[in-house]
């Protein structure tokens, strides 16, 4: 299950690096007429490069004082902190017009500020790099909000916001699917908890059987429920929020 771990948080950052360098490095600056076959293709390499390089300098993790995992966090601070703020601006705060300036700005500086004050001056500035996490968090949302109040973006104002018309049909099974996932995973818990395998005095505990099947029992009516009750009430909010917006913006053509 760790392996699993380890290569899946592997996988999707190889997956994002690949993507980034393809989609914002390499057809906005070095291709712009490359098609998606072509922008697809330099991600692969991209991504077999860059696969090759962390196999090279892994055995010189053994030298990270803290183990593997500690490291990782830390070098995901370069690079988390601002996309969290800049995601929670466009989710929260959409009326401030913060520009594009201000979100490069934040990246470059919190790049800067994170390695001084983790890796460089470390011993002078003795703060853990959790509490740098939040300080920095703090002080790059509190900038993008008053940036976006002292200058907010003109483009913004300009650009008339529309809706994709897309086919956005709620799917009659979302809800049971998602229930389905849910419910596997307390069943594993339950089977890998001491009463099941974990048990410390045999294969699993005599009440193994009965705690399993009471958890099935209750994950088979909460998938019921969930599926014969919020299943209409999700498709309902979808048709009414959604498709109602879209017959809006047709008519306004």
């Amino acid at each position: 299950m760790l392996l699993g771990a380890v290569f899946s948080t592997y996988n999707s950052l190889l997956n994002s690096a690949a993507t980034l360098f393809a989609v914002d490095i390499y057809k906005p600056f070095i291709n712009k007429d490359a098609d998606d076959t072509k922008v697809i293709r330099i991600s692969q390499i991209f991504g077999v490069i860059c696969s090759v390089f962390t196999i090279g300098i892994a055995p010189f993790l053994v030298y990270a004082p803290q183990g593997l995992f500690i490291f990782l966090q830390q070098f995901t601070g370069f690079i988390a902190i601002p996309i969290v703020c800049l995601v929670l601006i466009g989710l929260f705060a959409r009326r401030l017009h913060v520009p594009g300036v201000a979100a490069k700005a934040v990246i470059i500086t919190h790049i800067i500020a994170y390695y001084l004050m983790v890796f460089q001056f470390n011993d002078l500035i003795k703060i853990h790099w959790m509490h740098v996490y939040g300080i920095l968090f703090c002080v790059e949302l509190a900038a993008l909000i008053i940036w976006g109040l002292v200058s907010p973006s003109e483009e913004y104002r300009k650009a008339e916001p529309r809706i994709a018309i897309i086919d956005m049909h709620a799917w009659h099974y979302a809800i049971l699917t998602s229930c389905i996932l849910l419910s596997c995973a307390t069943l594993i818990y339950v089977i890998f908890s001491p009463i099941g395998l974990a048990y410390p005095d045999g294969v699993v505990s005599p009440d193994f059987a009965r705690w399993f099947f009471i958890t099935l029992a209750l994950c088979a009516v909460f998938c019921a429920v969930m599926h014969l009750k919020v299943q209409p009430i999700y498709e309902n909010y979808i048709n009414n929020h959604y498709h109602s917006k879209v017959e809006a913006q047709l008519e306004g053509k």
